[in-house]
């Protein structure tokens, strides 16, 4: 509550800590009267962070009805797309003394001096368990069940997504194959047409003395400094559309999430790659170049 005017009801209580997932990049409550609520609870309430509301919890003890109640401030507010239903990220010690109350325990937190004395709890009702990768939440998920743990996953969305991803990698690959072999034809045919424009020239550095393998040593040294310099315009190109794909398309993800990103061993193999199609393509007219005769050079003169 914050007045008469402006509550919400059935909020969902959320343990938390550290390192939730749910949370990314927003900080979980350290104190018990510290909370983090979603974007639809705090629009329901008209808060913002640093704002104090009233928790309420009722009960019905020996057929008397009882309310418990504490001030509680909103730490942060996380994104919509975050959790999308109203909830409220607690401590766990905040929770346990709700559910003592509500299980009839005296709860000093609370202004609960009616009931049972507390015990210490070591077993609960519900969890949340996270798997470190989305493709071990099926095997995660069987193993709870055959340790008859019931547990709800969204399986059917993520084998979905899964389907997608496998669709799409096999397009990139097909695509990126074929750039790769297209790239590769290129640069044989510019490599191919510049040595026939300057077959005068490399005749007469051979005439200057020349060896073979210096002129194969011209053409290489050529082919790989061009490659270095494309593949850096195309990282330099590809930093400013994962910067315009992160505005615009990663909008509804949370804080700390990315559309687009590549890793530096990313990189690495890239470059690796785009140099070793050089490498080859260049040999290759770098052999006709060592087949040129000084004497070429003497017919124009």
């Amino acid at each position: 509550y914050v007045d008469s005017k402006r509550f919400a009801e059935n909020v969902e209580l959320i343990p938390t800590a550290v390192g939730d997932p749910l949370l990314g990049e927003v900080r979980p409550p350290s104190a018990v009267n510290q909370v983090v609520l979603t974007a639809m609870a705090a629009q329901r309430l008209g808060v913002q962070p640093g704002d104090t509301v009233r928790l309420n919890i009722s009960r019905q003890l020996n057929k008397v009805n009882q309310r418990g109640q504490i001030h509680v401030q909103v730490q942060a507010i996380l994104p919509a797309a975050a959790f999308g239903r109203a909830a409220a990220f607690v401590t766990l010690p905040l929770l346990v003394a709700l559910e003592d109350f509500r299980d009839g325990f005296q709860v000093p937190l609370l202004n609960a001096a009616q009931g049972e004395t507390p015990r210490t709890r070591q077993h609960f009702a519900r969890a949340r368990i996270y798997a470190s990768e989305i493709d071990q939440v099926e095997a995660l998920a069987s193993f709870l069940t055959s340790q008859r743990i019931e547990t709800s996953s969204r399986l059917a969305e993520i084998k979905s997504v899964q389907q997608i991803d496998r669709v799409l990698t096999i397009i990139f690959n097909v695509i990126a194959w074929a750039a790769v072999l297209g790239c590769a034809a290129s640069m044989i045919g510019g490599l191919m047409a510049n040595i026939d424009r300057k077959r005068k020239d490399l005749a007469l550095l051979r005439l200057f003395g020349y060896g073979r393998q210096a002129m194969l040593g011209y053409v290489v040294m050529q082919a790989t400094t061009l490659t270095a310099v494309g593949f850096g315009l195309g990282c330099l190109l590809y930093g400013m559309g994962s910067v315009l794909f992160d505005r615009l398309l990663g909008v509804a993800l949370s804080a700390g999430r990315f559309v687009c990103r590549l890793e530096p061993m990313h990189f690495a193999f890239a470059l690796g790659a785009a140099l070793l199609v050089s490498l080859c393509v260049s040999l290759s007219g770098g052999i006709l170049v060592t087949k040129i005769e000084p004497a070429e050079s003497l017919r124009d003169v």
